[in-house]
């Protein structure tokens, strides 16, 4: 999705995109950029708090479903009866207490 941002101070604005490249914006140009470039970018925000950038075009907040927790302990599901991995005990390596 793209988002238009226009610069709307009596000079040019310049900050960096979250890809690394700079956008030089002269005094009233409009410029299309990938949403993705602009999303939690704080130099962006701070120069739209400042009144120096308009976001014209704002993309939809998104929607986060919530995280699925797939373990089949938590999710009442099939577990076999020797899956209690809680009380399994770790195998030694033969590595512990030897030094050089």
């Amino acid at each position: 999705m793209t988002v238009t941002i226009e610069n709307i101070a009596n000079r040019m604005v310049a900050f960096h995109c979250n890809s690394g490249q700079t956008v030089h914006l002269p005094i009233g140009m409009k410029l299309d950029l990938p949403a993705v470039e602009i999303a939690d970018n704080p130099m962006f925000e701070k120069l739209k708090n400042n009144n120096l950038l308009r976001l014209i075009d704002a993309p939809p907040p998104e929607h986060q479903p919530a995280p699925v927790d797939l373990d089949p302990h938590l999710a009442g599901g099939d577990v076999p009866a020797n899956a209690d991995l809680a009380t399994e005990k770790a195998k030694p390596t033969g590595k512990a207490g030897k030094s050089k």
